[in-house]
């Protein structure tokens, strides 16, 4: 405000000059001077305070200037406030100081832009400080981001990632009935009719070879069950019924059970050995005893023949009416000739039909005399049973003489040492790993 002043206090000034005495007041034209400095005052100074007066800030707020006063008083420098002189009244100097309160209070039209609802302090934009902008809130803390490696920084060390531990190595599953552990496919088995004896036969299979075995009309071994070998058992004949109810009521021991065979030497009238059973006679206990099982997903075995009658099965299913078929063929071989041996297997597969042939008892020994005696019986082992495993119809085969009495077979063709009953012979050692 003091600045836009300025202008009417130089010429207030000017017209106090006018009036002002003359330093030499005695000389000849001072009084002249002096009467025309007033006249002059008369004229310019009720000017100056009626536009002073008139004086206001843009926003219609007025500025009362004080009208040039009576007196010699000098204007006050331009960057200083001007002061009332000593001679105005105390109304006039509050009027200085004070604007009205009713200019004070004054507030600007509402539609007024901002720069109108708020006027500089001295009317000047170079010299008005703006008003302080409200502090904006603090914008609360970004959580910290985990630091990232930069190009040039080596990441954070990758904490080590704990070895991986050793993967013990599996071991090797029991033996199962499929799964041999000699040389053979599978087909390889044994008789073991020993129930003083059962748990020996761990002593004979300790070394593999064997996947199944069969004891005549015994119950199964646990022993060799643990040992992972497939039990086939036998209905053996009328003679035994006892046993074979026994076996049955008993689930034979808690062994799955996938394949039974029927009558043993049903040919010969030796009751010790053989069944002695005629085969119309035989009829009648298939389809109690066979035809019940085969319902349960069995697979059934022929009766198998000492060879007396070589068309023993053929006659028994022709009594039977085509309805006694069994799923595989059992035959017992004697003879002490490989190549006989060969003929009379591959006879018996052509005379059946065609049908999976089990050669569940046979060694190097000829009970009708023909072939003699046995020469070599490791010899013959080891052929008949190569060339066993050569042929895709031989489904299984049992070398017979794990037993001490060998029923009239040469003891060179024994499997068990008669002298000391738990140890194998040589020829067992033999046939496993022939």
């Amino acid at each position: 405000m003091l600045f836009n002043l300025l202008p009417y206090l130089a010429l207030a000034g000017i017209a106090a000059d006018t009036v002002t005495a003359s330093p030499h007041p005695a000389h000849g034209h001072g009084i002249a001077r002096r009467h025309h400095a007033r006249q002059h005052a008369r004229h310019v100074t009720p000017n100056i305070a009626r536009r002073g007066a008139e004086f206001g800030y843009k926003n219609g707020q007025k500025c009362r200037v004080r009208p040039a006063g009576q007196g010699n008083a000098a204007p006050a420098p331009a960057a200083e406030e001007q002061q009332p002189p000593a001679a105005d009244n105390q109304q006039q100097q509050e009027q200085q100081q004070q604007p009205p309160a009713a200019d004070q209070q004054q507030q600007p039209p509402a539609g007024d832009n901002q720069q109108q609802q708020q006027p500089p302090l001295e009317n000047n934009q170079h010299n008005v400080d703006s008003p302080d902008t409200p502090d904006t809130p603090d914008t609360p803390d970004t959580p910290d981001t985990p630091d990232q490696p930069g190009n040039n920084e080596t990441p954070a060390e990758t904490p080590e990632t704990p070895e991986t531990p050793e993967t013990p190595e599996t071991p090797n599953p029991p033996t199962s009935p499929n799964t041999p552990t000699g040389g053979n496919s599978g087909k390889r088995g044994m008789i073991w009719p020993n129930g003083d004896w059962a748990k020996d036969i761990r002593k004979y299979i300790g070394q593999g070879g064997i996947s199944w075995y069969w004891a005549w009309e015994h119950a199964p071994s646990k022993w060799a069950a643990e040992a992972g070998l497939e039990f086939v058992p036998q209905f053996w004949g009328p003679q035994k019924y006892d046993k074979w109810y026994e076996q049955k009521a008993n689930n034979w021991n808690g062994q799955k059970v996938s394949h039974v065979m029927f009558f043993n030497e049903p040919d010969l009238q030796n009751t010790y050995v053989a069944s002695g059973v005629s085969p119309q006679d035989a009829v009648s206990h298939w389809h109690q005893e066979m035809a019940p099982l085969r319902a349960q997903g069995i697979r059934i075995g022929s009766a198998a023949p000492a060879g007396a009658n070589k068309n023993w099965i053929v006659e028994f299913e022709q009594a039977c009416g085509g309805a006694c078929n069994a799923d595989f063929i059992t035959i017992h071989v004697y003879v002490s000739d490989v190549e006989i041996f060969k003929k009379t297997v591959t006879d018996a597969y052509n005379q059946n039909g065609n049908r999976p042939i089990w050669v569940t008892e046979w060694a190097c020994h000829d009970f009708g005399g023909g072939g003699g005696n046995c020469a070599d019986p490791a010899g013959f082992v080891t052929q008949a049973t190569q060339w066993m495993d050569s042929q895709p119809w031989v489904e299984r085969y049992s070398l017979f003489g794990s037993i001490s009495e060998l029923h009239g077979v040469d003891t060179k063709c024994g499997l068990m040492n008669t002298w000391d009953p738990y140890d194998p012979t040589s020829l067992w050692w033999n046939y496993i790993h022939a």
